[in-house]
């Protein structure tokens, strides 16, 4: 993870990092938001257990739906 001050973002490059990251912010010891670029995808930290997510159209909404379900993150 390349780390700069001057940025209120950070880029991370390892994917293995966002298991820690979530983790971090089901604990409350941290919070984070995911931006995904390819495929435009915010999702907000921890808010009961629960992660808002909000895309740019209903057609991106239901790509990451189906990926959600997939692993059993969505019913």
């Amino acid at each position: 993870m390349k780390l700069n001050h001057d940025e209120p973002y950070y880029k991370v490059t390892d994917k293995s990092l966002i298991p820690f990251l979530a983790r971090l912010n089901t604990r409350e010891v941290f919070f984070v938001t995911f931006y995904f670029t390819k495929k435009p995808l915010t999702v907000w930290g921890n808010y009961n257990m629960t992660f808002p997510c909000f895309t740019e159209n209903k057609e991106d909404l239901e790509f990451y739906k189906k990926i959600a379900k997939h692993y059993s993150l969505a019913y």
